[in-house]
Order: structure tokens, then C-alpha cells, then sequence
């Protein structure tokens, strides 16, 4: 069924409509296409997911030689360590986990502690954050989650993992015994 208007050049089909329907949602799809590629390939959008190094921190003290690196996350990190360079380095790697706003190096001696660097590889959910601490000299260390905080600790001595972290046995001694509550009153 043919529609006539008054001159030729505008005559419509339902056909033609269809057509052109068809035409403008090609069009839109492939918009809509555009736009997801984009989106998918932009950091942020990629990021998603990730954890975030959000700050890294170096404490030490020279009487005794011991240090503590803590990087903060924006949740809570998994992690794998091992040394390397016969002793002389801690590497430790974070997956699923992106830097933003942690420094890139702390080269400033703390303890058995000569500097510390952070740095991430990867492309997308397989990014991994990479903590190299360099050592001035043979340490015992450990490694440990404290919520969204990662925590080495590290004490002078033949290399290896640290029993118990130097910061932790400190608190340990200063806990006093369990508060006992007693003569309790409720008013009402």
C-alpha cells in the first residue's frame, strides 16, 4: 500500500519507515557500542574492583635497629613475601591491587630499613602492587594484615621470619590485666 503525497519526493512506504527505523538503530547501537568501548578501555573503569595503595609509612628505631613499613589500603590486602638478593631484600607482592597516592620511593634509612618502593604491573583485575624493602643488613622480618593495612616489621639479625613483631611484643606489655566491671546501677 502506497501512500501519495502531493509531489513524488516525499512519498511514504511502510516500507521506507521500516527502513528507515532500521537505519537509526544501527545508528544508536553503534553509539551505544562506541560508548561501552570507551568506557571499558578508559583506568578508571578498568580499576574497578582493584585495591588501592593509598599511603606508605617507614618507622624505625637506630638504638635497636628495628623497623616497620605499613601501606594502607582502601580494603583489606592479601599478599605473598620472600626474600631475595641473598637477604638483603623483602619483595612483597599484592594482587588484585593498583597504587593511588602511595609515594613511589621512601629512600630515607629507619632501622635495618634502607628504603622502600612501590610500584604496580599489570593491566586490569591482574594488576599487582609490588613493596620492594631494600635491607642494610641481615634481618629477621614478618608480615602481617591489620584490617586495611599492610604491616612488615623488621628486627636485626640472621634472616628470616620474625617470630613475633617488635611492635607487637611492645604492645603486648603494655596491655594491662582484663578490666573487671563490678557494682553496676541502672536508674530509670
Amino acid at each position: 500500500m502506497r501512500l501519495k503525497s502531493p509531489s513524488n519526493h516525499h512519498t511514504k512506504t511502510p516500507q521506507g519507515a521500516s527502513a528507515r527505523f532500521m537505519h537509526q538503530l544501527v545508528r544508536v547501537s553503534g553509539l551505544c557500542a562506541l560508548g561501552a568501548t570507551l568506557l571499558l578501555a578508559s583506568p578508571d573503569a578498568s580499576a574497578a574492583g582493584l585495591k588501592h595503595a593509598t599511603s606508605v609509612r617507614v618507622t624505625g628505631s637506630k638504638a635497636k635497629g628495628e623497623a616497620q613499613v605499613v601501606v594502607a589500603f582502601d580494603r583489606e590486602p592479601t599478599y605473598s613475601a620472600r626474600l631475595s638478593s641473598g637477604g638483603k631484600r623483602l619483595i612483597v607482592d599484592i594482587p588484585g591491587a593498583d597504587v593511588r597516592g602511595a609515594p613511589g620511593a621512601l629512600t630515607q634509612r629507619h632501622g635495618v630499613v634502607g628504603g622502600v618502593m612501590t610500584q604496580s604491573f599489570g593491566k586490569g583485575q591482574d594488576k599487582v602492587v609490588r613493596v620492594l624493602v631494600t635491607l642494610l643488613e641481615e634481618a629477621k622480618y614478618s608480615v602481617r594484615v591489620e584490617g586495611k593495612r599492610l604491616v612488615m616489621s623488621f628486627a636485626p639479625g640472621k634472616s628470616g621470619v620474625l617470630e613475633r613483631a617488635p611492635a607487637e611484643r611492645e604492645t603486648r606489655k603494655a596491655t594491662p590485666e582484663l578490666a573487671q566491671v563490678r557494682d553496676i546501677r541502672f536508674r530509670h
